[in-house]
């Protein structure tokens, strides 16, 4: 009895501490406003929002990645750095947000049109120093054909309509 009383205290102050060390970690609460951009190679996308300090105590914003899932697809887009660190204040005092601008893309060229899938991270902590994830949150990229891609299309099709209308022309 008293074993099953000690493991169950164990095991409660255990969760008890994961959920005080994963809380302490999710200090910002980050929300985007779309959460889903378009644009074609070459052009930038500006993802904004409100970033909310949730915690009981100042938060620095020291800086902002991404990662991409899945990690195989490599890199499609480049970091403007000019956009976080333009507009996003360096520190958030509980309760405080922004909202506005949080970071831009530029769609690298090469890159298929598809939908690119990330998570913005937000770096930071209790001083100016701090490079712990202080918040994070999903969006996605649509990457839409160049027009030169339409084009070509287009230019398949008329040559396939031709080369189709030619040869009943030469049935009849």
């Amino acid at each position: 009895m008293f074993k099953l009383l000690r493991n169950c205290t164990l095991a409660l102050a255990a969760v008890l501490l994961m959920a005080t060390a994963s809380k302490s970690n999710a200090q910002l609460l980050i929300t985007f406003e779309p959460s889903l951009l378009s644009g074609q190679p070459g052009d930038e996308v500006i993802f904004s929002g409100t970033i909310t300090n949730t915690s009981g105590s100042a938060v620095f914003l020291n800086n902002e990645d991404q990662t991409w899932s899945p990690a195989s697809q490599g890199d499609p887009f480049t970091d403007d750095p000019g956009v976080f660190f333009g507009n996003v204040p360096g520190i958030l005092n509980p309760g405080e947000f922004y909202t506005g601008a949080i970071f831009g893309l530029i769609i690298s060229p090469g890159y298929n049109a598809g939908i690119y899938t990330g998570t913005s991270r937000i770096l930071g902590g209790s001083d100016e120093f701090g490079t712990s994830v202080v918040g994070s949150k999903s969006f996605s990229v649509f990457v839409v054909p160049e027009p030169s891609t339409y084009v070509m299309i287009a230019s398949g099709a008329v040559v396939f309509v031709a080369m189709n209308s030619k040869r009943r022309r030469r049935r009849d």
